[in-house]
């Protein structure tokens, strides 16, 4: 495997986990080998899109809520997601968090 430039969002999480990460950033390092790619660890799963114009990962909120809802109560998630994750800023590089859900208004 290449040396990734991949900086980790949490370093705990490295220190659980290790360094693999899934498959989604796997690809993006790959295909962006002179990017700096800054991803919120455990959240692979949530990855939806790359914005290449700023070098900024792009997550799906609700799937990102999901993952932690595995090992917590609904909400739960939804505080520490806002808090932890969403909340965080780590610089020109940090995740873009976008919602998928549309709202329609039948008035």
């Amino acid at each position: 495997m290449t040396d990734t430039k991949v900086t980790l969002f949490e370093e705990a999480w490295e220190e659980e986990h290790g360094k693999d990460h899934g498959p989604n950033t796997q690809a993006l390092v790959r295909d962006n080998p002179e990017c700096v790619i800054l991803v919120a660890d455990g959240f692979d799963s949530a990855i939806i899109g790359y914005d290449s114009d700023y070098q900024r990962v792009i997550y799906s909120t609700e799937k990102c809520i999901e993952v932690l809802a595995k090992d917590m109560p609904y909400d739960d998630a939804v505080e520490y997601f806002d808090f932890n994750v969403a909340g965080s800023h780590m610089g020109e590089h940090t995740p873009i968090f976008k919602s998928e859900v549309t709202e329609s208004y039948d008035g």
